[in-house]
């Protein structure tokens, strides 16, 4: 598994998910 390598994977699973709980874990 590589993040770095392929960051658009991340941003689509982060998309997939519900936008207030990704706004809670993006806010720090």
């Amino acid at each position: 598994m590589t993040a770095p390598s392929q960051p658009s994977r991340w941003i689509r699973k982060f998309h997939a998910a519900p936008t207030a709980r990704t706004r809670l874990i993006c806010l720090p």
